[in-house]
């Protein structure tokens, strides 16, 4: 919705009430997208390292392997726009959209998608775009806190 009212035209406003709204959206819009919280950016590094580490296991020339290295470098590129907080595209712009932002992985992605899906070529796109975040996330834990019964006090 935010995306509509910032970035397209109103039709009919027989009172002129749309006007504060698109501006609203417009000032919002061009903000970008709020920074992901720690917890979300670490999701996001494991999913992505995640479906990495299945890819580095998976056979060679392997359907399945083409299938999820195009997965792989498709995830990686979305969670660039997510983790650098820029707005998500359609999947048709997304090339597009990445040449502009970072040319050298537009470069890489293009490479990619021109050619035979190459395993490591997506694996090293996906740890590009990790790696300044922390690079790949193989397991977490999170503070402990102590478990109480329903309706008791913890100490």
């Amino acid at each position: 919705m935010l995306q509509a009212a910032a970035t397209g035209d109103v039709l009919y406003d027989r009172h002129q009430t749309m006007e504060h709204i698109v501006q609203a959206a417009r000032r919002l819009w061009s903000k970008g997208p709020s920074r992901l919280s720690q917890w979300n950016e670490i999701l996001l590094r494991y999913r992505i390292g995640s479906l990495a580490q299945d890819l580095k296991d998976a056979p060679e020339r392997d359907p399945q392997t083409l299938m999820l290295s195009m997965f792989v470098v498709q995830s990686s590129l979305e969670g660039y726009l997510t983790l650098h907080q820029h707005w998500p595209v359609p999947v048709k712009h997304l090339l597009e959209r990445i040449d502009k932002l970072d040319p050298a992985l537009g470069q890489d992605a293009r490479r990619f998608f021109s050619a035979m899906p190459d395993k490591e070529l997506a694996l090293y796109i996906a740890d590009k775009v990790i790696e300044p975040f922390g690079g790949r996330v193989t397991h977490y834990s999170s503070p402990k806190e102590r478990m109480t019964e329903r309706g008791q006090e913890g100490p």
